[in-house]
């Protein structure tokens, strides 16, 4: 695959989600200031015969339509661009396009090559395994009224720099989320039992300075950006997942102790990327 440096790689197929990805993406590098490269991926099985050929042919007719649809999108915009179509696994497309790119962007439903695209083994597999930030993006979101992040105070970075960062480019607040979880739930959804033994007003009120500090550490290299610290007892996904309700981005980290275990790891990395009502950052 061929594309700057640095650049934003955006799997597009011309569904309707990945058109949104790449809008976003766009959006994304009007902002930072870098270069966009669409990729359609295409399985390619070995074909034989003239019948396989014309198979083959109807295939990469298919791929140069997308990228075409995808020109289109970029009326009115002036920032660097190029596309491809490239035979192989999207998975290991992406996730080989991750080692340079600025950060992989794609959508939550998708056909062609992108089916089911965070539902299924490639959205598992690129955010488990690329080298780089991901970006999800299921709607784009008509108005925004802040960031919002997922804090662990025992590994806040590089989410909470990221999400920083992402505020200050929007000229909007952020909103830190700190979910202590007290019920013994693996998933959302599950029977709430207490926890015997734990009170939860002395476990949050231990955190609550420490986490204070580490924002203050942040704000203080964009002290533009308005600050909301927001404490939960709910299970991470629950928090992220309301939180997100008219945000321009969530942000999550691919490590997590605390309220955030596991958070990219299991049920709740997939429940943020199902059900969250903004664009999700995957910060590495």
């Amino acid at each position: 695959m061929e594309f700057p440096d640095g650049a934003i790689v955006v799997g597009f197929d011309g569904s309707e989600a990945s058109q949104n990805a790449l809008v976003w993406a766009m959006d994304e590098a009007d902002r930072v200031g870098t270069p966009v490269h669409a990729v359609y991926v295409m399985h390619d099985p070995v074909y034989d015969g003239v019948i396989d050929k014309f198979i083959r042919d109807s295939l990469v007719e298919g791929a140069q339509q997308a990228l075409a649809q995808a020109e289109t999108l970029r009326a009115g915009r002036s920032g660097p661009y190029s596309a491809q179509w490239v035979p192989g696994s999207p998975a290991g497309a992406l996730v080989a396009a991750s080692q340079r790119a600025r950060m992989v962007v794609v959508g939550t439903r998708g056909h062609g090559g992108f089916t089911a695209a965070l539902m299924g083994s490639v959205s598992q597999h690129l955010i488990r395994h690329a080298h780089g930030p991901v970006a999800v993006v299921r709607d784009l979101p008509e108005t925004a009224s802040s960031v919002v992040v997922g804090l662990d105070p025992a590994a806040p970075e590089p989410a909470l720099s990221a999400a920083f960062e992402a505020a200050d480019a929007r000229n909007l607040p952020l909103t830190v989320v700190y979910a202590v979880q007290m019920l013994p739930t693996a998933a959302p959804g599950s029977q709430d039992f207490p926890v015997p033994g734990i009170d939860a007003d002395e476990l949050e009120a231990r955190q609550r300075t420490p986490i204070q500090d580490l924002v203050r550490d942040s704000s203080a290299v964009f002290p533009a950006v308005g600050v909301d610290i927001s404490f939960s007892r709910e299970h991470p996904a629950h928090a992220l997942v309301d939180a997100s309700t008219g945000s321009a981005l969530t942000v999550v980290g691919t490590r997590g102790r605390g309220g955030f275990t596991g958070l990219l790891l299991g049920s709740t990395s997939s429940a943020v990327a199902a059900h969250a009502h903004s664009p999700v950052l995957v910060a590495r």
